[in-house]
Order: C-alpha cells, then structure tokens, then sequence
C-alpha cells in the first residue's frame, strides 16, 4: 500500500480532473491519500473528498500567527 502523504485534491484546480486523478493514482498502487485542509471556508470539500474515497485522512487546521493548532483529524477507515 501506498500512500500520498500530502495532497490537495479539494482545490479547485484539480475539480475536473479529481476522478481520473484518483483512478490513476489507485492504479499505480497508491491506495491512500491525506489530505490537509488549508482553508476554513473549503473544509466542506474536504469533507466531502473524504467520504468519497475508501481510505483517506484529512486534519483541519487554524492557523494564527506563526502558530498551528490542529482542530480536527478524520479518516474514512480505522
């Protein structure tokens, strides 16, 4: 199993190409995905994004200052 520790697959760049992305990563052997939240008012993509595929993980952040509070972590599987 092999995972993509850092993607951004909720950004609006990747919004028409998302499942064929996914597919392609499934195929070559990557089988999970983390997918850090930057943004508070897109969190509901990511949220999205995680019920959608079989195993992932997302972490939400604030951030104030230089400081990183991590708020919240999830995964479509335990």
């Amino acid at each position: 199993m092999l995972t993509d520790s850092h993607c951004h697959l909720d950004f609006t760049c990747f919004d028409r190409m998302q499942g064929d992305l996914i597919s392609t990563c499934l195929a070559s052997g990557i089988s999970h995905f983390i997918n850090p939240a930057v943004q508070f008012y897109n969190w509901h993509k990511v949220i999205a994004l995680l019920l959608k595929l079989l195993s992932a993980s997302a972490c939400f952040f604030m951030r104030r200052d230089q400081d990183v509070e991590i708020k919240y972590c999830l995964s479509s599987r335990s």
